[in-house]
């Protein structure tokens, strides 16, 4: 008797057990995906071993179009829905009678798998050391709703190498070296699962050889007779080859320094001597390379007395 009242009272706990996990179970969607395909996907949460008996597809487009289905696959074909509008989508997952925890996405119905993603139209505007970059798709039937583009601006002379992914069809490329080439690797890729990648565009960029910016004082050195000075140049926003660098002080002194195959091009070194002791004296400093003489930064100096013997 005893066998047998044990045996009923693990049975009463097997049945509420097996009822809780199944027909009580709450099931949950943990991420919902557009295809490039047009179907509607989604993934029920494993963390929950629901017996899911069906979903609810719920869709509402921002001119307040609504379409309501249910399904037992956890997929749909939502190619009935224009391209590039944009819609929320709302899954619930459903175990029994037990409505479980929906998941909602907004996004726009994505461009097909065989959209002509070829570039064209490039405009080029060029501001200082910076350039602009525009473009748009050659074929432009569907728009570019669900693409991104990527960008890769290589510098050859130094071999570096700068990736960018962006959803507007347009960058800003700052600190571009005159006299340097610079190419620039362009594709759209449509981010829709699978993401598809359009043909590679290979543009260049050489801007014409520009003078540098006047240079700046970086340190001096002030004696009786004589001025030790060193000047910040342009370096690397600059890389147009360096030839001189003058110092001009009028009638009194002039002072030119080679930089041709100099091996520090950010800094400019200059020695004037036979000054007068206790002497003010007005100069200008200027660079010159392959574009031009830069513009000259003008310096008062003011030498110190002779210190008695």
């Amino acid at each position: 008797m005893a066998v047998e009242r044990a045996f009923l009272i693990f049975l009463a706990i097997y049945c509420s057990f097996g009822q809780s996990n199944g027909q009580d179970c709450v099931p949950s969607v943990t991420s919902v995906t557009i295809a490039s395909n047009s179907t509607l996907f989604w993934e029920v949460d494993p963390d929950r071993p629901c017996d899911v008996t069906s979903f609810t597809v719920d869709i509402v487009g921002d001119k307040e179009d609504e379409y309501h289905f249910s399904v037992r696959e956890d997929f749909i074909d939502v190619s009935f829905l224009p391209i590039c509008e944009r819609w929320q989508f709302t899954i619930t997952p459903i175990s029994y009678d037990v409505v479980g925890f929906p998941h909602r996405m907004t996004s726009y119905i994505p461009l097909p798998p065989d959209t002509d993603l070829a570039l064209g139209y490039f405009t080029f505007n060029v501001s200082g050391r910076s350039v602009f970059l525009a473009w748009d798709l050659t074929n432009q039937t569907h728009g570019d709703c669900s693409l991104e583009y990527r960008l890769t601006v290589e510098d050859l002379d130094q071999g570096t190498m700068h990736d960018v992914y962006m959803e507007g069809k347009s960058a800003y490329i700052p600190n571009v070296s005159p006299c340097i080439s610079y190419q620039l690797n362009l594709r759209a890729i449509n981010q829709a699962h699978p993401t598809i990648e359009g043909p590679l565009r290979r543009l260049y960029i050489l801007l014409n050889p520009t003078p540098q910016f006047a240079p700046t004082l970086r340190s001096i050195d002030v004696k009786a007779t004589s001025i030790d000075m060193s000047w910040h140049l342009e370096g690397e926003s600059n890389r147009c080859p360096l030839s001189s660098f003058h110092i001009d002080g009028g009638a009194y002194f002039n002072s030119t320094v080679s930089l041709q195959g100099s091996t520090e091009p950010t800094v400019a070194s200059v020695h004037i001597d036979s000054l007068l002791p206790n002497s003010m004296y007005f100069m200008t400093a200027s660079v010159e390379n392959s574009g031009g003489r830069s513009p000259s930064a003008p310096i008062a100096v003011q030498t110190i007395d002779l210190s008695p013997d």
